[in-house]
């Protein structure tokens, strides 16, 4: 008997530990009683390129129980899967949303996307209020951190935003801003006297906040000082010259009222600042001097149809309007 029970037990024993083993190497192929353990690498890549729903729910499941743990590769990874709908993952902000604010509390970098989410209007995450306050939260967080305080003091100087507008603290985080020589605040303020919001309309002192922005490198500061420079308005002196100058260097920046402007009003000058940014982006050998000269048609018609006029000469230096103020100047040529 006690040879026979013996045998019985080692035959149960070997039977229980095939049982353990089919089980864990059934993983590939369908849903195993214990599942092995996979790298985030090797789970990602599961999940990523598979089209078999247990395989990609396997590759869920460990990736889900890396993230538990705190691995910050695996709540990227699922935050993006869901935010943009990859491999086997149906596309799901919120749940994305969620992977991102865990993130946030390992890395206050994730922050900002958090923020971008809460305040697209056009997502299903959208909340304004909580938002802004998590954009004043970083605010408080990082002094630095100059494009929290830009937003915010956008959202508080726009009066469509209900129940956010606060022309107080907007001024007071752009005061503090341009305190600290930040070109972009200095311009912003220059705008509040320019188109009297919030203060009285007053060009002259916007003029003043300009010249300091513009000095700065602020692309919309030289293009609005340039004007008053180039037509001697606002009590500042006519210089043709140094006013044009400092709209091509706006213009070079991809500031599209510039842009608009010189292709209306001075194509040759336009023709040049165009024809260098061609040239950067390996289009044309070399600038030109004149709109009339064959090579900016060339580049301008080859850069377009490359790139599409939409998405390429849709920004900035090549603006539409500024293309067909162009044409029209070619044609004329």
């Amino acid at each position: 008997p006690r040879k026979l029970s013996a045998m019985i037990f080692k035959s149960i024993l070997s039977t229980s530990t095939l049982v353990l083993l089919m089980a864990c190497t059934a993983g590939p192929d369908g849903t195993p009683l214990i599942e092995q353990s996979l790298s985030v690498g090797r789970a990602t890549n599961m999940v990523r390129g598979n089209a078999n729903p247990n395989r990609v729910a396997w590759g869920l499941r460990q990736l889900n129980q890396a993230a538990d743990n705190g691995d910050e590769d695996a709540l990227r990874t699922l935050a993006t899967f869901y935010e943009d709908g990859i491999g086997g993952v149906e596309r799901d902000t919120m749940r994305a949303l969620e992977y991102y604010e865990r993130l946030m509390l390992i890395n206050e970098d994730y922050r900002a996307k958090v923020v971008s989410l809460y305040l697209d209007r056009n997502l299903s995450t959208y909340d304004l209020s909580h938002g802004i306050a998590l954009l004043e939260e970083g605010a408080a967080r990082d002094p630095q951190n100059a494009s929290a305080r830009r937003r915010l003091i956008n959202y508080y100087l726009n009066t469509n935003n209900t129940g956010i507008y606060d022309a107080d603290r907007g001024l007071e985080l752009a005061t503090e801003l341009a305190d600290s020589e930040d070109p972009w605040a200095i311009n912003r303020i220059g705008n509040l006297y320019f188109y009297g919001q919030i203060f009285e309309e007053d060009p002259v002192v916007a003029m003043d906040y300009y010249a300091r922005a513009a000095a700065l490198g602020n692309a919309d500061a030289q293009f609005q000082y340039g004007i008053a420079t180039l037509r001697g308005r606002y009590g500042i002196e006519k210089d043709e010259a140094r006013g044009l100058e400092m709209i091509m260097g706006s213009a070079a920046e991809k500031q599209t009222p510039s842009a608009i402007f010189l292709a209306r009003n001075f194509p040759d000058k336009y023709a040049q600042v165009t024809s260098q940014h061609l040239v950067d982006k390996g289009i044309l050998p070399s600038p030109v001097q004149t709109v009339e000269n064959p090579d900016l048609a060339t580049g301008v018609f080859t850069w377009c149809r490359e790139k599409g006029i939409e998405e390429a000469c849709g920004l900035g230096l090549l603006e539409p309007d500024a293309i067909r103020a162009l044409y029209l100047s070619l044609r004329r040529g």
